[in-house]
């Protein structure tokens, strides 16, 4: 048996058209209702196949930072093409440079697959438990550190209240220790993704950055003075700090 992931042909968005209207007409479930976000994925070229020996038998429709919908053909589930999607969309996001990964765990019986993907609930209660929720993953990515004497850094993420209230508490706080590499920057350790499930615009997030103490950054990450400083940006709009300049 050969699978392959690929992005979808137009004879593959059909094979996934036929079987997403039996699944419906058979059993009222699945995602025949979404078909016109399928083609429209397919359009866009966002519409990935898991071929078996040749035939569509899973897919996933949506940018990989977000992916709309991921379906296993009735008759081959079990077989462990659902992780191999899934795996795919994490490597690939992983290869690009993105740091979070957003879905919608919908119906609610997909939550657990999810989980075993890595994925947390922004909102893990009994409501979301039974009617489906919001989930995300954050992508970390590690550095070799350079030779030289280690400088200590911290990254923090506050709200946007942040800005008029300095007593407010900090989202994510991070104490690590950096060191100087050749073109002067400073090295950390690992990725520090400026994210917190109790964020819900990204872009007016206040970072606050000091070395050894000192600040050097206290502003929102949009400001072109982060950037200036080391505040990066993922494809999907997520922050997050690398080295330090």
């Amino acid at each position: 048996m050969t699978v392959t992931v690929a992005q979808a042909t137009r004879s593959n968005l059909n094979e996934i058209l036929r079987w997403l209207k039996q699944e419906d007409e058979e059993t009222g479930e699945g995602f025949w209702c979404n078909r016109t976000v399928v083609e429209s994925c397919h359009r866009d070229g966002e519409l990935l196949v898991l071929r078996e020996d040749g035939e569509a038998v899973a897919f996933l429709a949506g940018r990989v930072w977000v992916p709309d919908i991921l379906e296993v053909r009735p008759d081959r589930r079990g077989r462990g093409h659902g992780r191999l999607l899934a795996e795919h969309v994490v490597a690939e996001a992983s290869r690009i440079g993105d740091c979070l990964l957003r879905i919608e765990c919908q119906p609610a019986s997909s939550i657990p697959f999810w989980e075993r993907m890595g994925f947390r609930l922004y909102r893990d209660d009994e409501e979301a438990r039974i009617l489906g929720g919001h989930a995300y993953r954050v992508l970390g990515r590690t550095h070799a550190r350079p030779e030289g004497p280690a400088v200590a850094v911290e990254v923090e993420l506050y709200p946007e209240a942040r800005s008029w209230n300095p007593a407010v508490r900090p989202l994510l706080s991070r104490r690590l220790e950096a060191a100087r590499r050749e073109d002067g920057r400073l090295q950390l350790p690992e990725r520090v993704v400026l994210f917190s499930p109790d964020v819900p615009r990204p872009p007016e997030s206040f970072v606050r950055i000091a070395i050894d103490g000192q600040d050097v950054f206290l502003d929102k990450a949009k400001r072109d003075e982060a950037k200036a400083v080391g505040v990066e940006r993922d494809p999907g709009g997520t922050y997050y700090v690398d080295a330090l300049r």
